[in-house]
């Protein structure tokens, strides 16, 4: 997996290796995190704007997230 830098909100922050992949995940099926410390990367993301929770431990990209999940698949598969 990769580091990503991205510009949201008018900030540009720098995302881990684990939070490009649960965006990455997400943009399939609602995610859900499996332990405490992966649900500090969930409530990162969501700091950042980029998931929303939708249900009892389920979570969702915001519209910004999808964009920028978006853009980092398509980085990856060229």
């Amino acid at each position: 997996m990769m580091w990503a830098r991205v510009t949201t909100q008018g900030r540009q922050i720098r995302l881990t290796p684990n939070m490009v992949d649960v965006l990455l995940n997400a943009l399939d099926k609602p995610v859900y995190p499996v332990n405490r410390n992966h649900r500090r990367t969930f409530e990162a993301l969501q700091s950042y704007g980029l998931l929303t929770p939708v249900g009892y431990e389920k979570w969702s990209p915001t519209g910004e997230g999808w964009k920028i999940a978006t853009q980092i698949k398509k980085g990856t598969e060229e």
